[in-house]
């Protein structure tokens, strides 16, 4: 599913991607995203790992 997401997100307009590029008022979340050593992913937040 990540693979899905970062290719959608490749593939929009740069004109599209400036539209969210700065932060609104709300909730924000900051994830690490992680290649672990049998090539998956690992995604995480700060709070837990």
């Amino acid at each position: 599913m990540l693979k899905e997401l970062s290719n959608f997100t490749q593939s929009l307009d740069a004109d599209l991607k400036e539209i969210g590029a700065e932060p609104r008022e709300g909730l924000h979340i900051v994830l690490s995203l992680e290649e672990l050593p049998d090539g998956e992913f690992g995604l995480w937040n700060d709070l837990k790992r």
